[in-house]
Formats: C-alpha cells, structure tokens, sequence
C-alpha cells in the first residue's frame, strides 16, 4: 500500500506535493484546518499528527524536516483530534509504513541515542539472551543524589516486604534492562517512594518518559506489574484486562497504555515475586518484557524529572552482586 492509497482510504484528501514550499496554507482554507495530517518524507518515512492549524503546524516542522515532500489532511473535530490521531497512527503501522513519530507509535525511528551506543545487532543479541556480555561496568557516582535520597532509603529499610521488593527489583533489571549499570539514570532511573497516587509504590523503573515497572507493599503483602509488549506474548494475542496469561495462573494482564508507549503495550501483575522471576526468566514473557523496553529506549532517554528522581541505594540493590543473604544490615527481617 502506498502512500496515497493508505490516505485516501482513511478519509483524507489526496496527497499533494509539498516539495521545497515555504506554506500550505493555500492548500486548507482557514476555517478547516483543525485535524489530522500526514506528511510523507524524500526518505520514504511518514508522520502524522493533530494541529488546531496545520498551515501553522507545517511551518514548525519545515524547520526541523527539510525534506517533506507530500502532505495529506482530514478535517476534524477538536474534541475527536486524540483518538483519531492514535487510531491513525495505528493504522500507518499496521500498513508498513515507517514513522518518524515518537510518541503513540510502537516503532520507534532507527539512528538515536541509544543506537549510537549500542547497535540493532547488539540489541538484537541481548534481546534474545540478556546475558549476553556488558561491554560497559562504571556506574554514575553522585553523592549529593544518595543523601537526598537518606531518609526515604531508611523507611525502605525497616519495612518487612524490603527483602521481597528488592527481589523483584532485582530480577525485573536484571532480565530487562540492557547494560543496566552503563545505561542508569540516562535511559533508565529507579524511584523509592515516588509519592504517585497509589501510596503503596515502594520502587517505580522509568525508561524513557513512562513507568516500566512498579514494586508495592501493603499490609496484605506485595504487588509486582511490568510492562510487556502484546504482540510478543505467549499464546493468544486478545487478552483482556484481567485475564491470566497462559501457563502462569498467578500472573494477570493489565489494560494500561501511556502514549510514549505506542499501542502495542500493556501490562503484567502479581502478588508473588516467585511468579515475577519465573515470568522474567521465561523467554516468552521476558522476551515480551525487553522487547518493550528495547522500543522504549530507542525513542530516547529518560526525563530530567526522572534522573532526579533516581535513587542509587535502590539502583545498588537492582545491580549489586551481593547476595541477599549478605544484606543483612539493609533488611531487618527474613522474608521468603
């Protein structure tokens, strides 16, 4: 399908060749230019978007995208402008086409930051294995950071599920983040306490601008969820919210997305760090896990809020070669 039909068959008008034009203002009268457009670049590569005025909208991108090269828009209701921006976007993926889109795509563009440090065959490697070897082992060392992060880092410590969310704490980065101990607080952080509307979040990993997973405890015990990407999961592809996920009776799919995220996302909950590990270990689920992360990771690294909000105690329980059993001083209770 080409870039015409695809448009057409969406309801927008016929593409027009933009090439080198300063404007396209002449090309949507002023009272219809609230909608969806999509440009096709010399590349081959598209994007879509949502403007209020796309004549003004096009100006913005021309300056960054001097290579735009046809142009497509469907008038539309303010109020319909998110939804028929996803569901757009949705369909030009569906369709093949490769989108410069960061946000709401699953795709994420080729040649970022992260690609500069490690190549798709690397990812790739790691992705399948995530034992495959580091190349990198120094860590950032900010002791300004560790003492902000005292007193929340104490109230960890006397709590009696400590030992259990560090576990899960520890199997999720170890199974799902690439070269954690290079790539920490820039494209992936951790938070203790990060005082979110659920009060029971203990621990909360950030990859790029979303919640990748979160460790939380209450008096009934302990509450794991990740993020998986469901095209890749075990099984049956139409899970709905609240389903088991296939062999694993104490894991339950969760209908979250967040737009930095793209469509293919959701994720996976439990109350038992055994059933974590397992999942993570397995390939099916693991592989699920990294391969969001992966996407997430290629689109950029992670918000300055979130490298603030990093604690390194928690990135040393995450990383540390220490076995718990050695730990002893950090968790004032055994815990199974």
């Amino acid at each position: 399908m080409d870039f015409a039909t695809i448009c057409v068959s969406l309801g927008f008008e016929p593409p027009e060749v933009i090439a080198g034009r300063a404007s396209i203002a002449h090309l949507v009268r002023a009272s219809r230019r609230c909608g969806i457009y999509a440009f096709r670049f010399e590349t081959g590569e598209c994007y879509v978007g949502q403007s209020l005025d796309v004549a003004a909208r096009y100006v913005q991108h021309r300056q960054r995208h001097r290579d735009i090269e046809s142009f497509s828009f469907r008038s539309t209701a303010k109020r319909q402008l998110g939804e028929a921006e996803a569901e757009t976007i949705a369909r030009f993926e569906q369709a093949g086409f490769r989108l410069r889109n960061i946000s709401l795509v699953s795709q994420p563009p080729i040649g970022g930051d992260f690609d500069q440090l490690f190549s798709r065959g690397w990812q790739h490697l790691w992705y399948l294995n995530p034992r495959y070897a580091a190349r990198h082992s120094s860590r950032p060392l900010d002791l300004d950071q560790r003492h902000r992060f005292a007193d929340r880092w104490n109230r960890y410590r006397c709590m009696a599920s400590a030992r259990a969310l560090a576990a899960g704490l520890r199997a999720y980065v170890r199974q799902t983040i690439p070269d954690p101990a290079f790539t920490e607080a820039t494209f992936w952080s951790v938070s203790l306490f990060p005082g979110t509307n659920d009060g029971r979040v203990v621990f909360r990993v950030n990859v790029y601008w979303q919640e990748v997973f979160v460790a939380a405890a209450d008096d009934l015990g302990c509450y794991f969820r990740f993020a998986v990407a469901p095209s890749h999961l075990p099984g049956r592809h139409a899970y709905r919210d609240g389903d088991t996920i296939d062999r694993w009776s104490a894991l339950s799919y969760f209908d979250l997305r967040y737009d930095s995220g793209g469509r293919d996302q959701a994720f996976v909950s439990t109350p038992s760090v055994f059933a974590l590990r397992d999942a993570l270990h397995s390939n099916e689920l693991g592989r699920s896990a990294r391969r969001f992360v992966l996407r997430l990771m290629q689109k950029g690294t992670i918000t300055r809020h979130r490298s603030r909000s990093h604690c390194p105690q928690a990135a040393d329980l995450a990383l540390s070669d220490t076995p718990f059993s050695a730990l002893a001083t950090c968790f004032p209770r055994e815990v199974a």
